[in-house]
C-alpha cells in the first residue's frame, strides 16, 4: 500500500454514484509540479466514501484541496485493445485550502441549479506539517 498526500485543484464539480458498498464521490484533481517551462500537471482521480464523500460533494470546480489516502495505479485495456493507466487516490482525509475566485457571483446567483456555496473558515491542519 502506498500512502500519499496530494495538493491540487478540482478539475470539475464532484460526482456521486451508488455502488453495492455505498455512495462514493469522485473528482479529478490537477496537481502541478515544477515551474516555468518545466511545469507539468498530473491528473489524479480522487474518491471519497460516506461522510467524507458528502463533504467532497459540497465543493466546486477550482477549489484547492489537500487529500491524503491510498494511492494506486489503475490499468485497463479498452475495446480497441489500447492500454490505459491512471492514478487514483482513495481519500481518508481531505482539507480545503481555498475556494476558486468568486468573480462570477452574479452568474451563480442567477443559476439556482448550481450547488450552494459552503461557508468555510480555513484552519491549519497540524497533522500534515
Amino acid at each position: 500500500m502506498i500512502n500519499a498526500t496530494i495538493v491540487g485543484r478540482l478539475g470539475k464539480d464532484p460526482e456521486v454514484r451508488e455502488t453495492q458498498h455505498g455512495n462514493v464521490c469522485s473528482v479529478s484533481v490537477a496537481a502541478d509540479h515544477g515551474y516555468g517551462q518545466t511545469k507539468t500537471t498530473t491528473w489524479i482521480r480522487l474518491s471519497a466514501w460516506r461522510g467524507l464523500g458528502d463533504t467532497l460533494n459540497k465543493l466546486t470546480k477550482g477549489c484547492r484541496v489537500v487529500a491524503s489516502g491510498e494511492l494506486y495505479e489503475d490499468v485497463w485495456t479498452d475495446k480497441d485493445n489500447v492500454d490505459h493507466k491512471s492514478l487514483k487516490l482513495d481519500a481518508s482525509k481531505i482539507s480545503i485550502i481555498d475556494w476558486p475566485d468568486q468573480a462570477a457571483t452574479s452568474t451563480q446567483a442567477a443559476a439556482p441549479q448550481q450547488k450552494p456555496q459552503v461557508k468555510y473558515t480555513p484552519k491549519v491542519d497540524t497533522e500534515l506539517f
